[in-house]
């Protein structure tokens, strides 16, 4: 487990790269640190909501223009894990989504298996980096939203 000054996002990436399994800014609560040594020990990858903010506006300013892949390329998601994947991109803990869902802890984490089995990704993290580089991911100043939700329908379902 790592901690980086807030405003050090530039080097979460290559802190991940190096290894680490968990990533918390110098602004983390008790709790964040409770829930990253809860996640990392069970084989989870961790990153505070800030660290996953910054991770995420960095990766939008280094992001080739033409996307890696496109929201048709990804197979669709249920309407359940579509909401999941906007929670994680909001920076929510598997507990906060648990609860803000009215499901158990375990329920989250199937339903977060099944996302990584159908978009072969191996965490969460994965996960985000993944949408964002379909576009199904937005993240900017401009009104906190962090996802399109739209983009997340499968195909058809407009």
């Amino acid at each position: 487990m790592v901690f980086i000054d807030a405003g050090a996002s530039e080097r979460i990436r290559d802190v991940m790269v190096a290894g680490a399994r968990g990533i918390l800014t110098s602004d983390a609560s008790v709790r964040e640190i409770h829930d990253a040594i809860s996640d990392i020990t069970a084989g989870h990858v961790f990153l505070s909501r800030s660290a996953l903010i910054g991770l995420l506006e960095v990766l939008r300013r280094t992001r080739p223009a033409e996307q890696v892949l496109s929201r048709t390329d990804l197979p669709a998601l249920t309407s359940r894990e579509r909401e999941i994947v906007e929670c994680l991109g909001q920076g929510r803990t598997n507990r906060d989504i648990a609860r803000e869902l009215g499901v158990s802890e375990a329920a989250i984490k199937g339903h977060l298996s099944r996302i990584m089995v159908k978009w072969c990704v191996r965490d969460r993290l994965q996960v985000l980096v993944t949408a964002l580089e379909a576009g199904v991911l937005r993240v900017g100043p401009q009104n906190g939203q962090m996802l399109d939700r739209s983009r997340l329908e499968p195909a058809g379902a407009r």
